[in-house]
């Protein structure tokens, strides 16, 4: 299986909170959606604060250039 991105990783935490609010969205739920280990979460992004604020500049650039 080819590396997952951060792109993969935003997309499959966008889908986690449309469908079951943001008390589902954790590592282990993106994790397991995306089919990788939590190793492969804490590469991309050191942990769950990092993510969450390129998640979230993530969402904003989208929002614009849509």
């Amino acid at each position: 299986m080819p590396p997952v991105t951060r792109r993969e990783y935003f997309e499959a935490a966008l889908k986690v909170l449309a469908e079951h609010g943001f008390t589902e969205l954790n590592v282990g739920a993106l994790c397991r959606g995306l089919g990788v280990t939590s190793g492969s979460f804490y590469h991309h992004f050191g942990g769950w604060p990092g993510f969450v604020a390129q998640l979230l500049d993530h969402w904003e650039n989208r929002q614009v250039l849509i």
